[in-house]
């Protein structure tokens, strides 16, 4: 890769930049020259900047429209309004709760009060850019509509301009806006439909992807906000996943077209009409999805497991995975994982760039950090029904892309979020091109077409451009002869012995008249001839059209199911499924028996087909229930899942696996409640899938009569279950009294009420002789809950383990600590045995039982244990004595503490404990001390105070909050021991590398102290060419190690300037989402990483 670029230039914006002011948060950044000198271009291309603040800022998204005019969706919002439950995790669960729009406006005002004012303050609107003198430099900037600041609106982002009409996404609304006096401001706004939003969940899952499909409808996305929206024909409610929609241009029709999604940020047809996305991943460690959009498709992701991510179906389901005959058969298949951040998304247009983009994909990755984000290209192959991605590249990296779109003079044009996750009052649009297409004509025939338009191109003309080499001129012409009604000119194309893609656009072009006006009658045979088309898209499309329109083609769709290409039979299926007529039945099951679930884009239309037959019947999909072929069987199972059809039950019995597997997945997750206690009864063989047992027993948790208790206690005690779900068994009966209201599993809110606590308890005593035979791990969890639940029983197994040396120290102190709940008569000898024991946490218990009988003998306890015990002892101890009733004793010790924090003889590993003690004492006098201690260190030092996290931390539990604490997602960006992502750098090896000084830093001031080893560095040859990357090497030569991963190597003397960018991508704000403790386990954790003993 090489970095280019031309005509670098200053300018004034003009228009509403004579008064429009900076917000109050910008920032200083790196200059535009100096972040289009940054971009690493693929070879042949060069960029342009076309504009920059003052003239946009934010920029989100962007669509350049047919004449080079930009709209732009910009976003002061971020975080300032558009927030995201990581910071607000106070109010996750009535976000769960949440099944409309005024559901979050409500507890938006039972939880933020005074700061309520804040969320509306400031706004996001679209910015109108135009070239006035054709030098493809933006010159005039305008506000083309504002005020987007509603308490439940969300981040404008998505913009399209179609004629006069410009469509904008913005939740709750899908906007259709107006300029009727070419002032170059919107007058006129009409909501199409609202309702959108339902959640707050993470940043940047809004609405959004509008592109116009070559059927005229409008499609959209929207990540898993959810929706409720009702219209006049309709009303679609999904608050549980992300999804795209469709709708005619006047808001009409509106429909699901894929649901099941995280966060399809933007939408893209392929030349031949097929609908893809990139879906976001879920920040923890996954990549995101490549998707084909099959109509009625499900992508598999809820809203609710977000917050499951460690125990819900996700992760451990490895639902995110490339597919295979391993993912559940009830999601749309994954294609490839490609990007962490994947924000705008287009296609090589046909005239753009030159032939090596020909039939590419182009998505812009943000992760975060200039030097690791940017645009990648890949191309999609047909594999059957399905396809494969190759040819993965980055032909723009070295920018913070949000969006990326081909302009009508050919370029690829690409907007810069420049700085950070919020924003700095920043934004630049590139336009990346190929110097040597400048004068190519096809390219400027192109430009000159799109921005004439087509209006006043004659018929003839117009049949010629349906084989324009551009898709958009093709569509233009398309549409222009479907708006004329110029049926016998689209159907001489259809019927000319033309090559394949003007032909496609003739066939839109009649379905669009024909969906306009259904009763013409002539284009029914014309679509039946085009059935029997040499061509198999052409056949397959037709089909399609047939379905959609209702056209009586059964007999015909019904052997099209037998047409030598997959692609063919898919839209042939889906067609007979929209027919819905029974007689097809058999003809469907024979496609899906010869597929024999070799392709799953083929399942998926038969399972499309048998659902909207059997949405009447059930009965006639159970006929079917024990056909020989398993691939007919499972997709009877998958539409009775889809119909919510409790007698999908009976394939919990099959002999095939993943049926019953799939059945329960059926059952519980989708959910169809009637067939649970079917479900629940599964947990009776312990040796069927774990993905059945815990889905069973949480079946049983959520049904909660005495008999389920009993039989999730059974399981438990049951020697041949795994121990892993042994361990949930007893954890579901251990909140059993008080359920969980979020789903133990899924996540859902399904609030439970409370029940008998005898109930528990009973089914407990019943099985307590297995649970007490179970091993080690098994048994002291139970006998801890034995004695949460008052089971006297249970004192002698307790007393045992308590007793036995070799139970370990933790169990050991478990059992002294359920004893004492069970009010053992023991006690008193137990706990002065526990105080003398050889092991740390089984005195640390017997001391804090001690001060609950006698406070006066606990201060002695505890001024031994800082004077001789091991680390832990000592801190805990710190903490108890902080507990204790006032006395002369402990204020003592508390100042003894303060002085040797002071005077720097106190243990690093205590210096937290004690500090807190203070704290929580109240002591206004110590508390002097410890700021005397913090200002020890001079005046803006990043750890001053933060110093007492440095040691003493628990690694296992910063290990959890690295892992799974949503607010952190450390995982999102770092990979440790292969999980992770990998927009930042790998830290597996952190812990050996690095000092905790320099770890402490990183998390409080991630830019104070960036590592040469993990900065991009930038530099500049003395011919004037500027690279970027990580610096490999640094002698005679310096190697640079670049974003498409090939090495630069530049001599010393040939080296202009070479500067580490020290910019960090990671939140600056880390501080004030954990507790000091909480900091000092993640330190503790960091640190251990890459050293052998850890």
């Amino acid at each position: 890769m090489k970095s280019h670029f031309l005509g670098l230039f200053f300018f004034l914006a003009v228009s509403v930049f004579a008064h429009e002011e900076d917000p109050p948060y910008k920032k200083k950044t790196a200059t535009p020259e100096q972040t289009l000198a940054r971009l690493q271009l693929a070879d042949g291309l060069r960029a342009e900047l076309v504009a920059a603040e003052p003239m946009l800022r934010h920029p989100v998204c962007f669509w350049v429209d047919p004449t080079g005019k930009i709209y732009v969706c910009e976003s002061d919002r971020q975080n300032r309004g558009v927030v995201d439950n990581r910071q607000y995790s106070f109010w996750v669960d009535d976000d769960l709760a949440a099944r409309t729009v005024e559901d979050r406006a409500a507890f938006y005002k039972k939880h933020l009060g005074k700061s309520l004012a804040e969320f509306t303050k400031y706004d996001d609107r679209i910015r109108l850019l135009i070239d006035t003198d054709d030098d493809l430099r933006m010159d005039q900037s305008s506000i083309f509509a504002d005020g987007f600041n509603g308490l439940v609106q969300g981040a404008g982002a998505g913009v399209l301009a179609i004629g006069e009409d410009v469509y904008y996404t913005c939740i709750p609304d899908l906007w259709k806006l107006g300029d009727t006096d070419g002032d170059g401001k919107a007058d006129v706004r009409e909501s199409l439909h609202t309702g959108y939003g339902v959640h707050v969940a993470f940043r940047g899952h809004d609405m959004h992807g509008l592109t116009m499909g070559p059927d005229g409808r409008l499609y959209f996305s929207i990540g898993d906000r959810g929706y409720n929206v009702r219209t006049d024909d309709n009303h679609l409610e999904n608050p549980d996943s992300g999804a795209v929609l469709r709708c005619w241009p006047d808001g009409s029709g509106l429909e699901e077209v894929v649901t099941g999604l995280r966060n399809p940020q933007e939408l893209v047809f392929d030349e031949l009409g097929n609908l893809f996305t990139c879906d976001n991943n879920s920040d923890y460690g996954d990549i995101s999805r490549w998707t084909f959009l099959a109509p009625g498709g499900d992508g598999g992701w809820r809203f609710a497991y977000q917050y499951k991510m460690k125990t819900g179906p996700w992760l451990r389901e490895r639902m995110w995975l490339t597919y295979s005959d391993k993912a559940p058969a009830s999601q749309l298949p994954v294609i490839a994982n490609i990007a962490d951040g994947p924000a705008g998304l287009t296609v090589f247009p046909g005239t753009a760039m030159g032939e090596q983009f020909r039939g590419k994909f182009f998505v812009s990755d943000f992760r975060g950090d200039p030097a690791r984000s940017g645009v990648r290209s890949f191309r999609v192959r047909p594999q059957g029904a399905f396809f494969t991605a190759s040819d993965l590249e980055k032909p723009v990296w070295g920018g913070l892309t949000t969006d990326v779109d081909f302009g009508p003079d050919g370029a690829m044009y690409v907007s810069d979020w420049v700085e950070s996750w919020d924003g700095a009052g920043a934004g630049r649009i590139y336009r990346i091109f190929d110097p040597t297409m400048a004068d190519d004509p096809v390219v400027r025939q192109t430009a000159s077409l799109l921005k004439s338009g087509f209006s006043d191109v004659s018929e003839a003309r117009l049949s010629e451009l349906l084989a324009h080499a551009d898709r958009r001129v093709r569509q233009g012409a398309q549409f222009e002869l479907a708006d004329r009604g110029s049926q016998k000119t689209l159907i001489g194309v259809l019927r000319s012995d033309a090559v394949l893609l003007p032909r496609l656009h003739a066939l839109w072009g009649l379905g669009q008249m024909a969906r306009s006006k259904p009763e013409m009658d002539q284009l029914q045979s014309i679509f039946r001839e085009a059935l029997s088309d040499r061509e198999p898209e052409i056949r397959g499309r037709a089909a399609e059209l047939a379905g959609e329109l209702r056209l009586p083609f059964r007999t015909r769709l019904e052997q099209a199911l037998a047409d030598e290409s997959p692609r063919v039979r898919y839209f042939a299926a889906l067609a007979l499924g929209q027919l819905g007529t029974d007689a097809s039945i058999e003809s469907v099951v024979q496609m899906l028996e010869d597929n024999n679930d070799t392709d799953p884009v083929l399942r998926h239309a038969g399972v499309m087909a048998l659902t909207k037959i059997g949405s009447r019947d059930s009965k006639l999909l159970l006929g079917h229930n024990d056909h020989p072929s398993a691939a007919v069987r499972l997709a009877v199972l998958l539409a009775l899942r889809r119909l919510k059809d409790p007698l999908v039950a009976v394939f919990l019995d099959d002999p095939q696996q993943p049926l019953p597997v799939e059945a329960a997945r059926a059952i519980y997750d989708v959910p169809i409640r009637e067939a649970w206690p079917i479900l629940a009864k599964e947990i009776a063989n312990a040796s069927r899938s774990e993905l059945i047992l815990r889905r069973a027993l949480v079946a049983n948790y959520r049904l909660g009569t005495q008999q389920h208790a009993d039989a999730v206690a059974r399981f438990a005690a049951d020697p041949s279950a795994s121990e892993d779900l042994r361990l949930e068994a007893i954890g579901l009966l251990s909140s059993w009294t008080l359920p969980e209201q979020r789903d133990p599993f899924l996540g859902y809110w399904w609030p439970l009420e409370p029940r008998d606590p005898e109930m528990a308890a009973t089914a407990v005593r019943k099985n307590l002789a297995g649970l007490l035979a179970a091993s080690p791990a098994v048994r002291t969890v139970a006998l801890d809950l034995a004695a949460h639940l008052g089971i006297q029983e249970a004192a002698e197994g307790l007393l045992g383990v308590f007793r036995n040396p070799e139970a370990g120290a933790d169990r050991r102190g478990q059992a002294l600590r359920a004893l004492a709940g069970l009010q053992s008569n023991q006690l008193e000898s137990l706990v002065d045995a526990g105080l003398t024991d050889p092991e740390p946490a089984v005195r640390i218990v017997a001391r804090e039982l001690l001060a609950d009988r006698d406070p006066k003998a606990a201060v002695v306890a505890v001024a031994a244990a800082i004077e001789e015990g091991s680390t832990l002892e000592q801190q805990t101890a710190i903490d108890l004595l902080a507990k204790l009733p006032g006395s002369a004793q402990r204020e003592a010790l508390l100042e003894q503490g303060i002085e040797r924090l002071l005077n720097g003889t106190l243990e690093e590993q205590l210096q937290l404990e004690v500090i807190e003690a203070v704290e929580l004492v109240g002591s206004a006098q110590l508390q002097e001390k410890v700021t005397e201690f913090h200002n020890q260190l001079p005046a803006g030092n990043t750890i001053r105070t933060y110093r007492e996290t440095l040691r003493g931390g628990n690694a296992d539990r910063g290990r959890q909050l690295f892992f799974y604490r949503n607010e952190l997602a450390c995982v999102r960006c770092h990979k440790v021991e292969g999980q992770g992502g990998a927009v930042g750098p790998e830290l597996s090896r952190v812990g050996a590398e690095k000092t905790r000084h320099y770890l402490l830093t990183s998390l409080l001031a991630p830019s104070a102290d960036v590592d040469p080893r993990f900065a991009a560095w930038e530099l500049e040859t003395d011919e004037g060419q500027i690279v970027t990357g990580l610096k490999i090497a640094d002698g005679d030569a310096i190697k640079l190690l670049q974003a498409d991963g090939r090495t630069l190597s530049v001599p010393r003397e040939q080296i202009e300037s070479l500067r580490m960018i020290r910019q960090s991508a990671m939140p600056s704000d880390l501080a004030g989402k954990l507790t000091r403790r909480e900091l000092r386990d993640l330190v503790a954790f960091l640190a251990s990483l890459g050293k052998p003993d850890s």
